[in-house]
């Protein structure tokens, strides 16, 4: 497969899934950093028919101190994606989709996702935590 090729990408929908936001039970030092881990799970559905494929990602927002998850956050990003089929191959009998488009496909979603969390987290005790910068590279190497 070529990583030279070019990706024609379009946003069709973004769909907050779910959100939940918890009460904080247990105390802890707000002044100490970092104060929140973001744990972040990318999953992908696609369809080579519709040229459509959807980034699934679920960010689980826990205080560090205490272990307690204060929010979570369920995002689906759709996507059209022409010639789709140029960026899937069949590797050990198994459909696999090319580092380059998930990579591509997954900074627009975290991306969009940041804006999200931070205005959903808006006049919580952790209004100040925002997103970070996620290494999208080390998940999807392009070689």
């Amino acid at each position: 497969m070529k990583n030279n090729k070019k990706i024609t990408i379009r946003i069709l929908n973004i769909k907050v899934q779910k959100f939940n936001q918890s009460e904080i039970t247990l105390d802890f030092n707000r002044e100490k950093t970092p104060l929140v881990e973001f744990q972040t799970n990318f999953s992908f559905k696609y369809s080579i028919e519709t040229e459509q494929i959807m980034c699934i990602t679920n960010i689980k927002v826990i205080i560090i101190e205490t272990k307690e998850m204060f929010a979570e956050l369920d995002v689906h990003t759709e996507f059209a994606i022409k010639s789709l089929s140029d960026f899937i191959t069949m590797v050990d009998g198994k459909e696999k989709i090319d580092n380059v488009l998930l990579f591509n496909v997954c900074s627009v979603s975290v991306s969009t996702i940041r804006g999200i969390l931070f205005e959903k987290l808006k006049g919580s005790e952790l209004q100040n935590e925002i997103y970070p910068l996620v290494d999208l590279s080390s998940l999807f190497p392009i070689q």
